[in-house]
């Protein structure tokens, strides 16, 4: 069993900045929003698991919220992650804001195709994957300070293992997706240039208690975007988990958006 600080890793990095925000900013009427994100910080030769990442976020759940379900928050991985989650500890979980999440089925080329773009030999490589990663390029200071920190971060072993133990079992079925029963939440950026689109429309197919949101302008970090965007995205949908409970589809969470911003939306503003 890893020790309870790495599992604690986990689940706090980036995203609890979005977090913080939506707690101050919403008072989502009791429901508690908990961010889930891959664990990068790997010791020795021990690899990152999706099976122990999701057992991880599910105990330290139950240390910091026992007895308490929340709504999960997960970008990429740890959408995947959270998805997971909904699957396995769905007593720990009333609903899912998933932003940009793994989990689609791939083919071996897909698979190739986003190892490459994980793959940061070099500086330029590191600004062409901010670029990527972001729908609206960073101011060139930040940008290149982050695509330094891109390099360090792709070359963790648990990167890499990611892509070198990818298989169809660590893909959602449509039997899976069909079965989750808890509200959920996609927002998945109109300039989404690392996941395939398929990924948007395997959610959307088979998932029932889905609400969408697709604005223009936004990457597979959305947050980096513009965090208070998608926290009070967040927020508003933890006001409807509240209200409405089990059925969010078509509800009124995505609607602080206009028409110009939301590429797509599910049900009526």
């Amino acid at each position: 069993m890893k020790p309870i600080k790495k599992a604690y890793d986990t689940i706090i990095d980036i995203e609890l900045e979005v977090v913080k925000v939506v707690k101050l900013r919403r008072g989502c009427q009791g429901e508690v929003i908990a961010a889930v994100d891959a664990n990068r910080d790997v010791d020795g030769d021990n690899q990152p698991e999706l099976e122990w990442m999701t057992r991880s976020v599910s105990e330290v759940m139950e240390a910091m919220l026992p007895g308490q379900p929340a709504i999960l928050l997960g970008n990429s991985m740890g959408g995947l992650i959270s998805l997971r989650m909904a699957l396995e500890h769905k007593e720990q979980v009333s609903g899912l804001f998933l932003v940009s999440p793994a989990g689609g089925p791939l083919t071996p080329e897909e698979i190739e195709d986003l190892s490459g773009i994980f793959s940061v030999k070099d500086h330029r490589d590191g600004i062409d994957f901010i670029k990527r990663m972001h729908g609206r390029t960073p101011p060139a200071p930040l940008l290149h300070l982050m695509a330094f920190v891109a390099r360090h971060r792709t070359r963790q072993p648990s990167v890499k293992s990611i892509f070198r133990t990818a298989s169809p079992q660590n893909f959602l079925t449509t039997s899976e997706c069909g079965s989750i029963s808890q509200p959920a939440a996609l927002f998945w950026g109109g300039s989404e240039r690392v996941l395939p689109n398929n990924h948007l429309s395997f959610f959307k197919s088979n998932m029932n208690n889905l609400a969408v949101c697709n604005p223009r302008g936004y990457g597979h970090v959305p947050q980096n975007d513009d965090w208070s965007f998608v926290a009070d995205r967040a927020g508003e949908f933890a006001e409807v988990v509240a209200e409405k409970g089990d059925r969010v589809k078509g509800a009124g969470w995505l609607y602080g958006l206009t028409s110009k911003q939301n590429g797509e939306a599910d049900g009526e503003p």
